[in-house]
């Protein structure tokens, strides 16, 4: 929980990563848990170790057999870690009991959802489809689900599998997360391995990528853009509850890091969907869905600003 919270953010209060340290200065009690000290303990850990062998637990350098080779947890988990897609599985009671853990991840999670209702996982509004795909699958109607979001320069695409063992009994669901932004892009063929190409085609797609994480959002052309009032030259001349976000990234993309601070909410513009909602995000709203007080964020960011 506690590094779920540090991964997430915290509901009522703000913490400073940097100075937080580790997942420990989320809970005051950490430092006076009564098995504190136990690791430290002479033979404690070859005695653990022995004790988790006898009841089954593997050692992570152990190799485990697979349906088609050998791995070891170690190198199992870091596969996971690797995969350019978002992998989740609900078991058949429909409980959530696994995820990718990558830095590309599409939506942000939590370890809190481990063993929760899927349900539970998701906004009211869409509890009812997470329902119908599960009664399909569990029924044999259907197999597979699948959903995407198509934008201005974002493309996601998102497919649910029923998984079953190989009676055809239903075990559960994986969902399968990918940006395919950069995929949909490609053109023509790349049917030679040639490493300056591909290093360019990489710098461009971080080039890109970067500015749009930065400005969130691609601002039009000067000369076909509205005047808002709020630029003037590249830098803000005044910041008022209408002005827009991608504005304010645009005038300094580190505004971010004030951001962070006064909200663990705003840790959403490091998603790619942060491009879909960037255009029309004002202050106003910024306050709204990050529960930060209007005059609070507008305060601090004039202050930023120096305006």
């Amino acid at each position: 929980m506690a590094e779920g919270d540090q991964e997430i953010g915290f509901a009522y209060i703000t913490v400073d990563r940097e100075k937080s340290g580790n997942q420990n200065s989320a809970s005051p009690s950490a430092s006076t848990s009564p098995l504190s000290g136990l690791s430290s303990a002479p033979g404690f850990a070859e005695e653990l170790a022995g004790l988790l062998g006898k009841y089954g637990f593997k050692n992570k350098e152990e190799k485990l057999n697979v349906t088609t080779g050998q791995l070891t947890l170690e190198q199992i988990n870091l596969i996971y870690q690797h995969m350019p897609v978002d992998l989740s599985y609900v078991d058949e009671n429909e409980l959530v009991c696994f995820y990718t853990d990558t830095k590309h991840r599409v939506f942000p999670r939590s370890k809190n959802v481990i063993g929760r209702d899927v349900k539970n996982c998701h906004p009211k509004a869409s509890v009812h489809i997470v329902e119908e795909i599960i009664k399909k699958f569990r029924s044999g109607e259907q197999d597979k689900a699948e959903f995407w979001i198509n934008k201005p320069d974002l493309f996601i695409y998102i497919v649910y599998y029923a998984v079953r063992d190989e009676n055809g009994k239903f075990r559960g669901v994986l969902e399968m997360m990918q940006d395919c932004t950069h995929i949909r892009s490609l053109q023509g063929s790349q049917t030679l391995l040639t490493w300056e190409q591909q290093e360019k085609g990489e710098d461009t797609e971080t080039s890109e990528g970067e500015g749009n994480k930065e400005n969130i959002g691609t601002l039009e052309a000067e000369g076909n853009r509205e005047n808002t009032g709020t630029l003037k030259a590249g830098k803000l001349t005044e910041i008022t509850e209408d002005t827009l976000l991608k504005d304010i990234l645009e005038a300094d993309p580190n505004v971010k890091t004030l951001l962070f601070r006064l909200s663990d909410r705003f840790k959403a513009l490091n998603t790619p969907l942060a491009r879909i909602m960037m255009p029309k995000a004002t202050v106003k709203i910024m306050s709204e869905r990050a529960e930060v007080d209007l005059d609070t964020l507008l305060r601090e960011l004039r202050e930023y600003f120096k305006l």
